[in-house]
């Protein structure tokens, strides 16, 4: 007999292992350590913090701008979120706030997943998919940062939660009660978080699984024309919000000019047309090879393949065709299609499992890699590579435990498989991924000088304190503006050596990979800095 089936009735001698709830827990708490211990990334979170600090000045609430330039590129939902924890708790406190909308959407999508797999998938598989969607690595990380995905696909994945709900009833001749007024809240919402792939997505998806089931004619069941003109009434409400507050400008950026730089003719993250099929070997990780076994057996058994399947392969497909023909492309926009991956790559090895013929063969075929490669990766990287990983920006006896870690989970995750333990063996693998992330959440304090720019700000406070406070610059280094959110003022962007030669004495000069140029400009006009240091890759330059 299979363990698999074997643990369904031994699960009462092993209770705390089949809690999810313990699981959830666990890395709600390594997140929190995370985001306490490490600097925010200059790109996109100290960015996201530094516009929500503009609005709170500039008292905008429909429009938002980044140190003056229009910023159309999101919704204001995410920035409300944020506004609000600044608001309320300062801008440090106003960081963790903003961390737990990613975190807690993270658990809630998995927790939405279990609850809507339980008629599809035994008690102990859904556990280990609810575990590998956790530790999938694009997942993982998107619940790690400040940033407004996670959410969306948090309000994407409940939109089609209740509309299957809402199916289920129709297809059993029930009233479907209010859960078509939920799916187009969750759509609602999902579309004020991150605009039109919040609202496409789960649409398209829907029409498309109707179609499937020859039943589009049952669209305005799910879709009722009350709550559709609500729907409508207040993006229009939100759009004439936007055009009093930002003018047409603003408006014309939000809508067309972001369908033409994003959709139609990318200016920013133009990638090919397979770009997401080969980034999801990677954003599935470490358990691509068992959803790939998975895929097999669900092909396999196509013959007899549920509505809720079906759903769940009807929106990985078509948000993969979605994404792929928009000409923008960035690998986190993948995120709301993993927990529809993930557990339609389960209920596969399900099925595969019930068999005779297959009950351990797509386990093993999609967990003996993972194991074989997470242990010879740990011992082949530091014995042979170790001057390629020298030149990494990580001390290389904190890489040491990272391979420890890699090395015993593999161990383990083989002698599991050897004795047929199926789902310990994916327990092993989830738990060295959070092994992993404490490890990595212990140790990020050291590289914050690497990740982000906090160390940076305060050697430039203090020289501006002890050269007269005259004022803070940087040069040709645009994303250095957003420092103000440690600094307390404005920064203003140099982009000339006559601009920067015309600074006051005393000036703070910024600049990234610009040292050399900086200090070039000043000695071909017979002048010489002040004060010049050096923090990684950034200098700090006193005129």
């Amino acid at each position: 007999m299979s363990h698999l089936s074997h643990c369904s009735t031994t699960a009462h001698n092993h209770s705390w292992k089949n809690n999810r709830v313990i699981y959830y827990v666990i890395f709600i708490g390594i997140a929190l350590l995370s985001l306490i211990n490490r600097d925010l990334t200059p790109v996109n979170e100290l960015k996201y913090i530094s516009i929500a600090l503009e609005s709170l000045n500039g008292q905008h609430l429909f429009t938002f701008y980044n140190h003056g330039e229009i910023y159309a590129d999101k919704p204001p939902f995410y920035f409300w979120i944020v506004m609000l924890g600044i608001k309320m708790f300062g801008v440090q406190g106003g960081i963790i706030w903003s961390g737990l909308f990613s975190i807690l959407p993270m658990v809630g999508i998995c927790e939405i997943f279990y609850r809507w797999t339980r008629s599809e998938l035994q008690p102990h598989i859904a556990l280990i998919a609810t575990l590998a969607l956790l530790t999938s690595t694009l997942f993982f990380i998107s619940g790690l940062v400040l940033r407004m995905d996670m959410l969306m696909a948090f309000f994407i994945c409940l939109s089609l939660f209740h509309f299957y709900q809402a199916f289920e009833r129709h297809n059993k001749n029930l009233p479907v009660g209010i859960l078509p007024y939920l799916t187009l809240l969750s759509i609602l919402l999902a579309t004020f978080i991150k605009g039109p792939v919040g609202l496409m997505l789960p649409i398209l998806s829907i029409v498309i699984f109707l179609i499937s089931k020859r039943q589009l004619r049952s669209f305005f069941c799910f879709f009722p024309l009350k709550g559709l003109l609500a729907f409508i009434i207040i993006c229009m409400a939100w759009l004439y919000a936007v055009y009093l507050e930002g003018g047409t400008e603003y408006l014309y950026d939000l809508t067309i000019g972001q369908a033409v730089k994003r959709g139609v003719n990318a200016s920013i993250h133009r990638e090919p047309i397979y770009y997401y099929l080969k980034s999801a070997i990677a954003a599935l990780q470490p358990w691509t090879f068992l959803l790939i076994a998975g895929f097999i057996s669900t092909w396999k058994n196509r013959a007899t393949i549920s509505n809720q399947q079906s759903l769940f392969i009807t929106v990985s497909l078509t948000g993969l065709m979605m994404l792929s023909f928009v000409s923008s492309k960035l690998e986190i926009y993948f995120l709301p299609l993993v927990p529809f991956i993930v557990f339609t790559g389960f209920i596969g090895l399900q099925k595969a499992s019930l068999k005779k013929t297959t009950h351990d063969a797509y386990w093993k075929w999609g967990l003996y890699p993972i194991a074989f490669i997470t242990t010879i990766l740990s011992v082949v990287a530091p014995l042979f590579f170790s001057k390629a990983l020298a030149k990494l920006p990580v001390q290389i006896n904190d890489l040491y435990w990272i391979f420890a870690i890699l090395f015993t989970t593999g161990v383990s995750t083989l002698i599991l498989l050897k004795k047929n333990h199926f789902q310990s063996a994916c327990r092993a693998i989830s738990l060295g991924v959070f092994s992993i992330i404490f490890a990595v959440a212990l140790l990020v304090p050291k590289y914050n000088e690497v990740l982000g720019v906090k160390a940076l700000a305060q050697e430039a406070q203090t020289q501006y304190q002890q050269y007269g406070e005259v004022g803070y610059y940087t040069y040709r280094y645009s994303t250095g503006q957003n420092m103000d959110v440690y600094l307390k003022q404005n920064v203003t962007t140099l982009d000339s050596p006559e601009e920067l030669l015309a600074l006051k004495p005393g000036s703070v000069i910024i600049t990234k990979r610009n040292h050399d140029d900086l200090l070039q400009a000043f000695s071909d006009n017979q002048q010489t800095p002040t004060f010049v240091t050096q923090i990684d890759r950034y200098s700090v330059v006193v005129k």
